[in-house]
């Protein structure tokens, strides 16, 4: 991420759920102490990976009544948007699939330390980052449901 520039393009994700590739409008560099979130996810054919993001960020959920059952279609916008610091384990996320989006759930959820994070802004407000698809917007997104 921290090579993106104005005007590079990114993986992103249609209204239903397809990819989709969005152009970045905007990037800013943070530089200070911050604590990120390595939240480590598995997807229902048990692929893993991790997601490393700072706890402010809006990523998108999807709607699960527990551990085993989830209860969304099969794209992001029937699922719910939430800071990264709400994910626990169990909870359903959207993840990159070869058919556009599939569900995944969180293994775990480890806090770690940064001196600076890297934030971008793409052209429909969602992106995929470390395969998994969130908001561009952070905090910003929940409050607006971007």
């Amino acid at each position: 991420m921290r090579q993106l520039a104005i005007g590079d393009k990114v993986l992103s994700t249609a209204d239903n759920g397809a990819s989709e590739v969005a152009d970045v409008v905007y990037t800013r560099v943070h530089v200070d102490d911050f604590e990120v979130l390595n939240v480590e996810y598995e997807t229902e054919e048990g692929q893993v990976g991790t997601l490393r993001v700072t706890p402010e960020h809006a990523v998108f959920t999807t709607a699960c009544a527990d551990q085993t059952e989830c209860l969304c279609a099969a794209v992001p916008s029937a699922g719910k948007l939430v800071l990264a610091s709400e994910l626990q384990v169990g909870t359903g996320l959207w993840v990159r699939s070869t058919q556009g989006v599939a569900r995944a759930r969180v293994a775990s959820v480890l806090v770690d330390k940064e001196t600076e994070t890297f934030s971008a802004i793409s052209s429909n407000g969602r992106m995929i980052v470390d395969g998994v698809v969130v908001s561009s917007y952070g905090s910003l997104g929940v409050d607006a449901g971007t």
